[in-house]
């Protein structure tokens, strides 16, 4: 068995999986969905997984565990926390608290470089692979062209993974084999830390967004910048409900006292998820004029990344857990219909257009647990060696 999860600031998710007869993962606990933990409110990732392995109490070997963070995998560092970690030292750890043993009775050099306990950007640990298969993509673009994904060389065509949680994650996605291997191509995933790339706002109210970050840097993550993240996240979601609220002044759209209550204790997760489904019931003006120019800085940066990328595959719009479920089907028409898509087409050049209208945008659902997913089966590549070095320490 194995250990897998998606570790962030606003939240982790963890699991305990095994594979199946066709090596898929599957979920053993707990039995319904990964168990989510309060990051916050620990120490640091050792202490909420040893809390985890409390509440797991399972008495057999796990041999392995890949997480996906929110963050910098090289560095231990992860966005809106102040933890400070390596993957050496959760090897340690792992050695101790999973196989109890003491990482010097073991081979230390196979252990550590296997590793026993694997780090990948959250982006990244989703199975890309899988994911093309999946029966519950939803296509954003009604003019996309969905008949032709490769090349003149049958080489499939790039794609671009974008999403919004805690801060905003991208990844190009491109067609290859690991390097120094011979093993058959397939989809690679390469995040990136584009939500630092400096936001560059390419509508009029972008720009009275930006200035009003600017003199407003209790918004912001670091002084004088303004960052794509700074926007595009859960926190910029309640930096433009502010900017939108000062903008009218008193005799503006009534502020909603549940959500002022939210903001003023600083519970901003909660409070995006309140303005996300106020403006989607439209039940409060204010909240539908944050969540129109924020998919509409979404979009753009969504076609952005298409052409950066040259993403003729598709850009995969992944869904985070900022919308309540028995939301999302209007969620998603708002994306086709709205500001989202109409930002991701909107460019100077005729041919620009040409091409952006042609690229599909996938809306993936429950991005969540598919990264936890991708996570598992990176857990159980390495389970088989990882057993034997757990044999061996033993």
């Amino acid at each position: 068995m194995v250990i897998a999860g998606n570790i962030g600031s606003g939240g982790s998710y963890l699991g305990i999986y095994k594979k199946d007869d066709n090596g898929n993962p599957v979920l053993v606990f707990p039995s319904d969905e990964p168990k989510q933990y309060d990051s916050a409110s620990y120490s640091s990732p050792e202490d909420m997984i040893k809390a985890f392995l409390q509440d797991a109490n399972i008495n057999e070997p796990i041999y392995a565990a890949c997480f996906g963070i929110s963050g910098q995998p090289e560095n231990g560092y992860i966005i809106g926390l102040d933890w400070k970690f390596s993957q050496d030292e959760l090897c340690d750890f792992w050695v101790e608290h999973s196989w109890k043993k003491k990482i010097g009775e073991c081979d230390e050099a196979k252990i550590k470089e296997l590793p026993v306990v694997r780090l990948v950007h959250n982006i990244e640990a989703i199975d890309f692979n899988v994911l093309l298969e999946s029966g519950e993509l939803v296509e954003l673009n009604d003019e996309a062209n969905t008949a032709n994904d490769k090349d003149k060389g049958g080489v499939p065509f790039n794609c671009a993974l974008i999403g919004v949680r805690g801060g905003l994650g991208e990844a190009l996605v491109y067609w290859g084999r690991p390097p120094g291997t011979f093993d058959q191509e397939t989809f690679k995933t390469s995040p990136s830390e584009g939500g630092y790339a400096n936001l560059a706002p390419s509508s009029e109210e972008g720009v009275k967004l930006l200035n009003y970050l600017f003199e407003h840097p209790e918004y912001l993550k670091g002084p004088e910048v303004v960052t794509c993240q700074d926007v595009l996240s859960e926190r910029g979601i309640v930096s433009m409900y502010q900017f939108f609220k000062d903008k009218q002044g008193e005799d503006g759209a009534t502020a909603p006292d549940e959500l002022e209550k939210l903001i003023s204790d600083k519970n901003i997760k909660s409070a995006a998820k309140e303005i996300i489904k106020m403006a989607l019931e439209e039940k409060n003006a204010l909240c539908e004029q944050v969540i129109d120019l924020f998919f509409s800085i979404y979009g753009a940066e969504a076609g952005d990344l298409a052409l950066k990328y040259y993403a003729k595959g598709g850009v995969y719009f992944l869904h985070g857990s900022t919308t309540p479920p028995e939301l999302v089907d209007k969620l998603i028409d708002k994306l086709k219909q709205g500001s989202f898509m109409q930002a991701f087409t909107r460019r100077t050049m005729p041919q620009v257009v040409d091409l952006l209208k042609s690229i599909p945008v996938k809306f993936v659902q429950d991005a969540n647990t598919r990264m936890i997913r991708g996570a598992a089966r990176r857990a159980i590549e390495n389970e088989p060696l990882a057993s034997v070095f757990y044999r061996e320490c033993k």
